[in-house]
């Protein structure tokens, strides 16, 4: 009932020939089919990845365009018997880092996720994906609560889990964070070698009113989303988001400062972010978001949640302006 598909679209005026390099919990996958794939311009491709990685559990996937430009998305969808379990459009990172930074994983009803886990397995519980394409990796994982000026808080007090591991060149492995309270919790991962990561959170729509059952007290109402890194905003970055609808959901925006204390300018309103630390505030639906940074970086997401329902998108930099040419004829 889990299905990956990997999707292409060519914006250029050009063919693109794209090559998909894929790993797995037992590393570096064999794909036949993977490479040279043509996308024509102004259409889209979709590969199914269990045609490429067939029965694997934890994949991870690279795209290389070796001409023209491509778009690439990751999306998953989960059925559980006849039950829809949840679908994710996952964004790419833009390269392996020493530092990745996931300003805000929500962790909404622990409980009534680890009840229905019981049920339909563990793959609902909170997971951190991590992978060193190149070099085997000592890592660390800080899992910091966030704190907001509206008086939101991550967690229930006690003291924030911090995770060491070693990865091995070129496998993928998953670490379990089945335990964390409910709240927003800030994911910053540090490594000695490049690494990717991304963590997989579920929501479940538990209905107090249905009768006991083969699931216990709930609706049959689940999702899940893969939550990626945001892109680091140096002091002095005046970038712009946004806000969708919020139709049945609430959002909130989410900072996170890795390295020092900073403050951020949110359409007026000043937003202090401590060192090491991690600010989730409300935010209106339908609204864009001015962002000014000051201080130390900041990596910044929205979430947004309602009855069994999650998804995340994140800030991004604003793209720097194309530089002038000048054509000197002799």
């Amino acid at each position: 009932g889990r299905t990956s598909w990997i999707t292409l679209s060519n914006p250029g005026p050009v063919d693109a020939t794209v090559d998909l390099t894929l790993w797995g919990a037992n590393g570096p996958i064999d794909a036949p089919g993977s490479t040279g794939i043509i996308v024509a311009p102004g259409l889209q491709r979709v590969i199914a990845l269990d045609g490429l990685a067939v029965d694997e559990l934890s994949p991870v996937v690279q795209v290389t365009s070796r001409t023209g430009s491509v778009d690439a998305r990751l999306q998953t969808s989960t059925v559980r018997g006849l039950e829809p379990g949840g679908l994710s459009i996952v964004a790419p990172i833009v390269a392996p880092a020493l530092s990745l930074v996931i300003p805000a994983v929500p962790i909404v009803d622990p409980e009534a996720v680890q009840q229905r886990a019981s049920v339909d397995g563990g793959d609902l519980f909170p997971t951190l994906r991590l992978l060193a394409p190149e070099a085997d990796a000592d890592i660390t994982v800080r899992v910091v609560p966030t704190t907001g000026g509206d008086g939101a808080a991550g967690g229930d007090g006690s003291a924030p889990p911090v995770v060491t591991t070693s990865l091995t060149a070129g496998t993928v492995q998953d670490l379990p964070f089945a335990e964390l309270p409910e709240g927003d919790w800030a994911f910053i991962v540090e490594a000695n070698e490049p690494v990717v990561a991304a963590v997989r959170v579920s929501t479940v729509d538990r209905d107090p009113d249905a009768l006991p059952g083969p699931v216990g007290g709930f609706a049959p109402s689940i999702d899940q989303q893969w939550v990626v890194p945001s892109p680091v905003l140096s002091t002095g970055t005046r970038t712009l988001g946004s806000v969708g609808a919020l139709a049945g959901t609430t959002a909130r925006l989410h900072l996170a400062a890795p390295e020092g204390a900073a403050q951020v300018d949110l359409d007026g309103r000043v937003i202090d972010v401590p060192a090491g630390g991690a600010v989730s505030v409300a935010v209106a639906g339908s609204t864009p978001l001015g962002i000014t940074v000051d201080g130390a970086p900041v990596a910044a997401s929205v979430s947004y949640r309602g009855d069994a329902a999650i998804a995340t998108t994140r800030i991004l930099a604003p793209r720097a302006a194309q530089q002038p040419l000048t054509v000197l004829v002799d």
